[in-house]
Order: structure tokens, then sequence, then C-alpha cells
């Protein structure tokens, strides 16, 4: 199965929530693609790994490691839920979420 991980920024613009290291760490796991409902930094190094990268923009400031995360939870990006075991299709114009194989 290809794996992908959802970051669910609320669509902030205030930091980035991945950047070069986490990259690289996706990579590293074998992870198909990281979508960020938020910001990104590291642009340079993020494009140079193996994973793809869908972000609302790039923002040079690290986000604070506070550890509150939740995983496998639906979430709701602009009126769409996407829940775990879903698929995704992202290019350069957006993101498909479907409940069956695409």
């Amino acid at each position: 199965n290809k794996r992908i991980l959802i970051i669910d920024g609320a669509g902030s613009y205030r930091c980035a929530l991945l950047g070069g290291a986490l990259a690289k760490l996706a990579e590293k796991n074998k992870w198909e693609g990281v979508i960020v409902f938020g910001c990104v930094r590291d642009s340079f190094e993020v494009k140079e790994c193996d994973v793809g990268v869908w972000a609302l923009a790039t923002h040079p400031k690290r986000s604070k490691k506070a550890g509150a995360g939740i995983i496998g939870e639906a979430i709701e990006i602009h009126g769409t839920q996407i829940k775990s075991g879903e698929f995704c299709i992202a290019d350069m114009d957006g993101i498909l979420v479907s409940a069956e194989e695409l």
C-alpha cells in the first residue's frame, strides 16, 4: 500500500509544519506524499526528496514541537472530510479524495 501523511494545520500561515528534515524522513520511510493544510519551509530541500508534497505556501518560521498530533482521526479541509484509509491524488492544481482507489 502507498501511504501519505496529511497534516491538518487548519490552513494557518503562521509557521511551517514540515521542513527538509521531515521530508527526508518521509522519503526514508517510503511515504508517497505529504499533504499539509498549512505551510512548509526548506522548500529547496523538500523538492529534492522523492516524496510528493502539497502545501498552501512556504514560511520560514519553524513550528513549536508540542507533540499535540492525533493519528488516524478524520480531518476536514475546505469542506472535504478525509478519513484514514481513503485515497488521495494530488497535482499542482489540487487534490482529489475518494473512498475507492482511483
